[in-house]
């Protein structure tokens, strides 16, 4: 975890993993469906679901090339740093991000 949240979480913080969330090359800039939004906002509220269930404060995400990082900075995740592709963001933050949607 980056420095500046380490210090507000606990020392083991419980986490949620994306890992790497995937479209159809065919599927790719389709600006009305917006199906990369879409499927990561099922993923959200998927996971905002559990967590009121399980806990976890943050979510992680890994990019799959670096051009996306962009695309996940601009839905509200931070990148870690030093050049990875992982990039969070707290529960919280994603709770208010998904509120008009929902």
């Amino acid at each position: 975890m980056p420095k500046p949240l380490q210090r507000k979480a606990l020392r083991n913080t419980p986490a949620w993993l994306l890992a790497k969330l995937a479209l159809d090359r065919s599927m790719h800039g389709d600006k009305v469906n917006q199906w990369g939004w879409q499927l990561l906002r099922v993923a959200l509220e998927t996971i905002m679901d559990a967590s009121e269930l399980g806990g976890g404060q943050i979510i992680v995400v890994d990019a799959d090339n670096p051009g996306l990082v962009g695309w996940y900075t601009s839905h509200g995740f931070v990148p870690t740093g030093g050049g990875s592709l992982r990039l969070y963001m707290k529960v919280a933050t994603a709770k208010r991000y998904l509120e008009p949607d929902r």
